[in-house]
């Protein structure tokens, strides 16, 4: 039989997750009850993930271009500066020492991008835009996505 201290324990747990707890009277420790969330409201996390993916990236840049006078030509060069979220992925689509651009993808939302372009626009052979709806930042280090 499980002891109250450890129902309470799992309930603390839970109430913390935001987990809502079933109705048990079998003696046995309750089951959390929850739903994965999917919709606008991932959607939604989703963009903000890329979004913070490329913003990282940007700050990751600034350090590699300070070492090197050139900025990172892969994500993987700025590995051991930042990683993107587990679900995210980081394309550097272009860089030089005059500037980068680059783009992020989620999982969740495929066709779907957020892209960033840093340095001269005039220097970029090509700004970068999102997959779905073609946006472009609207200006150096500013995101631009799809929407979800």
């Amino acid at each position: 039989m499980t002891t109250w201290p450890s129902r309470l324990a799992f309930a603390c747990a839970c109430t913390a997750l935001g987990l809502p707890l079933s109705a048990n009277r079998s003696g046995v420790p309750p089951v959390a009850a929850f739903t994965v969330r999917t919709g606008p409201a991932q959607a939604d996390s989703a963009t903000s993930q890329m979004r913070r993916a490329l913003k990282d990236a940007a700050t990751a840049q600034e350090e590699f271009y300070t070492t090197h006078k050139t900025y990172a030509t892969t994500a993987a060069a700025l590995a051991r500066i930042v990683a993107p979220p587990p679900r995210v992925t980081l394309v550097i689509l272009h860089a030089d020492t005059r500037g980068w651009t680059g783009a992020a993808h989620h999982s969740a939302l495929p066709g779907r991008s957020c892209v960033i372009f840093i340095g001269q626009a005039s220097a970029i052979p090509e700004l970068p835009a999102t997959e779905r709806e073609h946006r472009k930042p609207s200006g150096e280090g500013v995101v631009a996505c799809d929407a979800p």
